[in-house]
């Protein structure tokens, strides 16, 4: 059922291509070469087919096509005996190009090219590199994640998994499949959250800590960007929630920035606003509260408040904290257009991180790179 069977492969093109058109046979073939396969879905009255037999495997470059890497398929979309093939790759115009490895699995596939570099580009991606070790370093991680993926069905982690796997896939309904995935772990446990049967308190918390975000972003790599707002003010509640269980703000501490994130999200500076308040009135000491708020001020376009808020965070924090709020403190300045203002703030941080020392190595090196990165932008709005 892999094509016509029998036929031998077409010579076409001065790109010296042997085109098959009996995908079973290609596949056995590439096995034994350990080469990949490369499959065009084709018909005659195409033009854009047309085009590209002309503009690539016809012309002069088309002999820079890495054809030695590769087992070449063509399937005629027209003819009968290739219909389940297509329906297996989900075929929905022509010209399509996938790439196979040599046991039947997709790596990429593309239906714009313009010209045998760009068409020998996506091959060479793609190619087989026996030698590679960081290729074989990512079949062991697919093998190891999808292990756990088996032997953890209920880990907590579970949406990390399915995250890294669908990352490993360049191919878009791969990597879509196990985003999918990766949702619907994590809507579930939202689901159970807000209908107070989520026993598991260690459950809960990775949840409303972590995976938030993570759904966020995979919402965003489907598409999805208006569950995003709701999927924030959802998050936001469930946490403001498990605060008030759990003995307030001064027993949560960890939350407060997780919620002020969350609304900022939901884009509901007003809410965030509000618990933040309510977290001064109980913890009027303690410097995270007015960094957080700081941040929202910049949100809400009232920059002279984010300054006035940064600048106390600044004076109650302690001195590893202090540049990170410093860059908030620039931020707030340049949201009022005060550039030298917010080039002063990162200097004066630059200069304390130098002046201890400790920004030779680890997240203060980071902090540094970030404050002159930062340095760097600002000082281009200065005359």
């Amino acid at each position: 059922m892999m094509g016509c069977k029998g036929n031998p492969p077409v010579h076409q093109g001065k790109s010296n291509i042997d085109w098959h058109v009996n995908l079973e046979e290609a596949l056995n073939l590439a096995k034994k070469s350990d080469k990949s396969v490369l499959l065009e879905f084709f018909t005659e009255w195409c033009p854009y087919c047309k085009f590209i037999d002309e503009r690539i495997f016809n012309s002069p470059r088309g002999e820079e096509i890495p054809i030695e890497k590769f087992v070449f398929v063509r399937l005629d979309g027209d003819k009968s005996e290739n219909q389940l093939i297509m329906d297996k790759f989900g075929i929905k115009g022509f010209p399509t190009f996938i790439i196979l490895s040599n046991n039947g699995r997709e790596v990429s596939r593309f239906n714009d090219v313009n010209s045998a570099a760009e068409f020998s580009s996506y091959l060479l991606k793609a190619a087989p590199d026996a030698e590679s070790p960081l290729r074989e370093n990512k079949k062991k991680q697919l093998r190891h994640l999808n292990e756990l993926v088996t032997k953890f069905p209920n880990s907590p982690y579970l949406p990390e998994y399915y995250k890294q796997i669908a990352d490993a896939y360049s191919t878009e309904p791969i990597k879509k499949f196990f985003l999918r995935e990766a949702a619907k772990y994590v809507e579930l446990r939202i689901s159970r959250i807000k209908n107070g049967i989520e026993g598991d308190p260690r459950l809960k918390r990775i949840t409303l800590d972590q995976h938030i975000d993570l759904l966020a972003d995979i919402y965003k790599e489907l598409k999805l960007f208006h569950k995003i707002g709701d999927l924030y003010l959802t998050g936001a509640a469930l946490c403001e929630e498990e605060v008030n269980n759990n003995g307030g703000i001064k027993n949560n501490k960890h939350m407060i920035s997780t919620v002020a994130y969350y609304y900022l999200g939901a884009e509901r500076p007003s809410h965030a606003i509000k618990f933040l308040k309510r977290a001064m009135d109980e913890l009027p000491d303690y410097w995270p509260v007015y960094s957080n708020y700081a941040k929202v001020m910049i949100a809400d376009k009232n920059p002279q408040e984010a300054v006035t808020l940064a600048k106390k965070a600044y004076e109650m924090a302690e001195d590893i904290a202090k540049p990170r709020i410093a860059m908030i403190l620039a931020d707030a300045h340049a949201t009022a257009e005060n550039y030298k203002e917010a080039i002063a703030a990162l200097k004066d941080a630059e200069a304390d991180l130098l002046k201890t020392g400790a920004a030779e190595s680890g997240r203060a090196k980071v902090m540094l790179e970030k404050i002159r990165n930062q340095l760097k932008e600002y000082e281009q709005f200065i005359p």
